[in-house]
């Protein structure tokens, strides 16, 4: 009778983990004094642009599940008013 639900996925990156995992590598070649600050900044520019792109995908990705979402519970609730009408229809009749 009804549609089979999209599954909402979660999104787990391993790819973000990586970028944070190199933050904190950058972050002690610094103190240990085997990184330039001036590399480290622009390793940091290079993550913040990476992790925004990934983060816009991600986000993309969401909203494409929730509008499916959305779009599954609205078929729901209108096949839902269609069996209550016709079930009123036919008590109306058999009266």
């Amino acid at each position: 009778m009804f549609p089979v639900q999209p599954k909402i996925k979660l999104f787990h990156e391993p790819s973000l983990a990586r970028l944070f995992a190199d933050a904190d590598v950058d972050l002690a070649k610094l103190i240990n004094k085997e990184l330039m600050i001036g590399d480290a900044n622009q390793h940091t520019v290079e993550r913040v642009n990476q992790w925004q792109a990934k983060f816009s995908q991600i986000s993309q990705r969401i909203k494409s599940n929730l509008n499916q979402a959305h779009q599954y519970e609205v078929a729901q609730r209108q096949e839902v008013r269609r069996e209550l009408r016709n079930w009123r229809q036919r008590q109306q009749h058999s009266v």
